[in-house]
């Protein structure tokens, strides 16, 4: 498993992946496909490409993509993840786990991870993979915001 930054040329790569995730939480999200047949990528998805504080990942096994991420930095050593996704495949093996932790370990300082209210597989995962990676050192409260959940907030300082 490698994680890389997903350069300019690797947009379309992401927004591939950002289609399957979108349709997999439509079920949560109550989004429906445009007239395109496709998902809105929000207003935000390209800036990840433009602006500074935006960080697009890719997960490879093998070169093959098999997920994204999408990393907002908040302030100064404040972090978030904006999405993230493992194809199916790929789940329960411990990779999602694994991609989630060198984010983690890729930038340095306070981060906050929220989940979607119906969410529960997705709380589950967070809160397992984010205990494994504290050491169970992280608080969790209420997002009011989008997605609005629960979110732990923990500290990855190297």
């Amino acid at each position: 498993m490698k994680v890389v930054k997903a350069m300019q040329s690797s947009q379309t790569i992401v927004e591939n992946l950002m289609q399957i995730y979108l349709h997999e939480i439509s079920e949560h999200t109550g989004q429906s496909i445009l007239s395109n047949g496709k998902y809105d990528l929000g207003k935000y998805f390209s800036c990840y490409w433009t602006e500074a504080e935006r960080y697009p990942y890719l997960c490879l096994v093998n070169n093959e993509p098999i997920g994204f991420a999408l990393v907002r930095q908040l302030s100064k050593n404040h972090f978030c993840i904006a999405e993230f996704f493992v194809k199916e495949a790929y789940r329960r093996k411990s990779l999602a786990t694994q991609f989630a932790h060198a984010l983690f370990n890729l930038h340095s300082g306070t981060w906050q991870v929220a989940q979607l209210e119906t969410h529960k597989i997705a709380q589950v995962f967070w809160r397992k993979t984010i205990s494994s990676f504290t050491s169970q050192q992280f608080s969790e409260q209420w997002s009011e915001s989008q997605p609005k959940g629960p979110m732990q907030v923990f500290s990855s300082i190297n």
